[in-house]
C-alpha cells in the first residue's frame, strides 16, 4: 500500500513538473510571437511602447490608422493598440496595462464605433491573446466578470485545454530562430481584401437599422477614462473614422444617444472631436466592408488625420 501511495504520489509529481515545463514553454514562445494575436501585448509587457502619440479602438482603428503616415507627416512616434472586437472596458484595460509597463503616452486618439464602443463585454472574446499573460491582476476584473475558472489561470496547461492550436503555436515560436513576419507596423495591420459586398448584405438584410450601443453603464466608463486621461495630462483627440454610407445612413435611433454622450464628455472634459464618418464614404474602393477601411482607405484618411492633427496641436 505504501509502495503504491509512493507511485502515485511520484506519478503526479513528474506529471505536475511536466506540464509546468511544458506550459512554461509554451507560454514564453507566445511571448517571443510576432502574430498580431499577441504583438501588442509583447510590446507592451516588454515596456517596448513609449510612443507620444497611442492610437486606441476597436479593428477600426487596428485597420484604419497608419502610425508610420502619422510618424512622418508629424515628426513624431506613434502606436496603434486597437484590438478586434474592443468595447469601452477592455479598451480602457488594455492602456491601464499600457501605463503599467511603459511611459504614458502625451496624446490618445480614441476611434468610437457605434456598434462596439459603448458596450461592455461580459463574454470571452479572444481569450487566446491572454494566454501568455493570465497572471497579470489587471485583467483579473474582466476574468472575474466572464467566469474565467481559477484552474483556467492557475493550473499548468489547464487554460490550452480548449486552444491546442495556439498551445503547439507557442512551442514551435520558443524553438524557433526566425518569427514569421507578419506585416504589423507598431500595431497596424493592413486589410488588404477587396469590398465585400455579400457581408453588408447581411447586415441589412432583414430591412432593419443597425443597432447602435449606447449602454449606459459603458457610457460612464468612457466618461471616467477620458476624465482619468485629462488629469493626467494627457492630451486626448475623440475620432469616428469613415464608415461606408450604406451603412452610416442606416443606424438606429440610438445613433443620438451616442453623439449626446461623446459631445457632453467632449464638452466636459475640453476635448477633440473629430468625425470622419461621411468621409470617403461613397466608393467602395476605400473598404473592405461597410465599416472597416481597406489599405488605400487607411492611407488617405490617416494623410487627412495627421493634417487635421498638424492644425490642432498649432492651437
Amino acid at each position: 500500500m505504501r509502495k503504491f501511495l509512493y507511485n502515485i504520489v511520484s506519478f503526479s509529481l513528474i506529471f505536475f513538473v511536466s506540464a509546468m515545463v511544458m506550459s512554461t514553454i509554451a507560454d514564453n514562445g507566445l511571448k517571443k510571437s510576432s502574430k498580431q494575436e499577441w504583438k501588442s501585448w509583447n510590446d507592451i509587457f516588454n515596456h517596448k511602447i513609449n510612443e507620444t502619440i497611442v492610437i486606441l479602438g476597436s479593428s477600426r482603428a487596428l485597420g484604419g490608422y497608419n502610425p508610420l503616415i502619422i510618424e512622418n507627416r508629424l515628426n513624431l512616434s506613434c502606436y496603434n493598440l486597437g484590438m478586434n472586437g474592443y468595447t469601452i472596458d477592455l479598451i480602457k484595460q488594455r492602456f491601464q496595462v499600457l501605463i503599467k509597463y511603459n511611459t504614458k503616452p502625451k496624446t490618445v486618439i480614441l476611434n468610437l464605433d457605434y456598434t462596439t464602443t459603448f458596450e461592455i463585454c461580459n463574454w470571452p472574446y479572444q481569450m487566446s491573446q491572454y494566454l501568455p499573460y493570465m497572471d497579470e491582476e489587471l485583467f483579473n476584473n474582466y476574468f472575474d466578470r466572464i467566469a474565467v475558472s481559477w484552474a483556467e489561470r492557475h493550473i499548468p496547461l489547464y487554460k490550452y485545454q480548449t486552444m491546442i492550436d495556439k498551445f503547439f503555436i507557442g512551442i514551435q515560436e520558443f524553438f524557433s530562430h526566425e518569427h514569421e513576419t507578419t506585416g504589423v507596423y507598431k500595431g497596424y495591420v493592413n486589410n488588404t481584401v477587396h469590398f465585400e459586398g455579400t457581408k453588408l448584405q447581411d447586415i441589412l438584410k432583414d430591412g432593419k437599422p443597425i443597432k447602435v450601443y449606447a449602454d449606459d453603464d459603458a457610457i460612464l466608463i468612457f466618461d471616467e477614462f477620458i476624465k482619468s486621461l485629462t488629469n493626467n495630462g494627457i492630451n486626448v483627440i475623440l475620432v469616428l473614422a469613415p464608415y461606408y454610407h450604406v451603412v452610416s445612413h442606416n443606424f438606429d435611433e440610438n445613433k443620438k444617444k451616442f453623439d449626446n454622450a461623446v459631445n457632453d464628455v467632449a464638452n466636459k472634459y475640453n476635448v477633440n472631436i473629430l468625425d470622419y464618418t461621411n468621409y470617403l464614404s461613397n466608393d467602395t474602393i476605400y473598404f473592405c466592408n461597410g465599416t472597416h477601411l481597406n489599405r488605400l482607405g487607411a492611407k488617405i484618411f490617416t494623410e487627412k488625420l495627421s493634417e487635421d492633427l498638424i492644425y490642432l496641436f498649432k492651437k
